[in-house]
């Protein structure tokens, strides 16, 4: 009967419980401490080991990842995989990422990880392909999509999430469509415009986390008003459970920043200006 209903459909707060027990269960025990570090060519600061840990100890490897920007949401997905990879639970990874940083993403991991990922080009090439990073308009469009389909994937990262708050969006449909056991997504910005966004994510994640979205408007949120929470505190401890924020303020000492200057240079205005 466990197996069945895992197998099920998401239609409750029962199911979803019961599926995030199983996780813990397959997960924890694999986990009580992160064996790759050694092997990166970079040092991982304090709160990007944290949120590895939690990501893989706490969360069942689905998380969204909302450290402001800066702060390493990149090497801490990709510590995840590593941890992930090392015990064959990411045998196929695919990081989803806007075309400027695919470039970028390539480089972080074969640099400083030592993970060579193909960036795809030609839809054939997803018949050999089990580690890869591909644009989000490029993995949606109709060739690509297919391919991608037809393959059960260990882990999806998705960077720059915000970018597909929307449901009824082709990307974010695209990705509900990709069979996947483990997902990261990474945004500084979860909540732009109004809490349907931070809706969509959650429920993109972990369906069935948040209830319906007329549940959900209907217990947390300000009749009329998408973007105030009744119960700020409450909302918060739900997210809790799948998103992880980290602030700059609360890890600076660990940055070794340079200490601020601020300067008040003086600009003389142009007559026009003047007028």
């Amino acid at each position: 009967m466990f197996a069945e209903q895992l197998r099920g459909a998401p239609a409750d707060r029962a199911w979803y419980d019961l599926r995030r027990e199983a996780e813990r269960i397959a997960l924890v025990p694999g986990f009580d401490r992160l064996i790759t570090l050694d092997a990166n060519a970079i040092k991982e600061l304090p709160h990007q080991i944290d949120v590895a840990q939690r990501v893989l100890r706490q969360m069942g490897g689905r998380a969204i990842l909302a450290d402001e920007v800066g702060l390493g949401k990149t090497i801490e997905a990709s510590i995840v995989y590593k941890e992930l990879a090392i015990r064959g639970l990411a045998r196929r990874t695919l990081i989803l990422t806007p075309a400027s940083l695919v470039g970028q993403w390539q480089g972080e991991l074969e640099e400083k990880f030592f993970e060579r990922f193909e960036t795809p080009t030609d839809p054939d090439d997803w018949h050999t392909v089990t580690k890869a990073i591909v644009s989000h308009d490029r993995a949606r469009s109709r060739r690509h999509a297919e391919e991608i389909l037809r393959h059960h994937w260990d882990l999806v990262i998705v960077d720059e999430a915000h970018k597909i708050k929307s449901h009824r969006g082709a990307t974010y449909q695209f990705i509900e469509k990709i069979e996947r056991d483990f997902i990261l997504l990474l945004t500084a910005t979860p909540l732009q415009n109004d809490l349907r966004e931070l809706y969509n994510l959650v429920t993109l994640l972990r369906p069935g986390q948040l209830g319906t979205w007329e549940e959900f408007r209907a217990e947390h949120l300000v009749a009329g008003d998408h973007r105030q929470p009744r119960d700020p505190e409450a909302l918060r401890a739900l997210t809790h459970e799948v998103m992880i924020r980290t602030r700059r303020s609360s890890v600076v000492d660990d940055l070794n920043l340079p200490p601020r200057r601020p300067r008040h240079p003086e600009v003389k205005l142009t007559t026009a200006e003047r007028d």
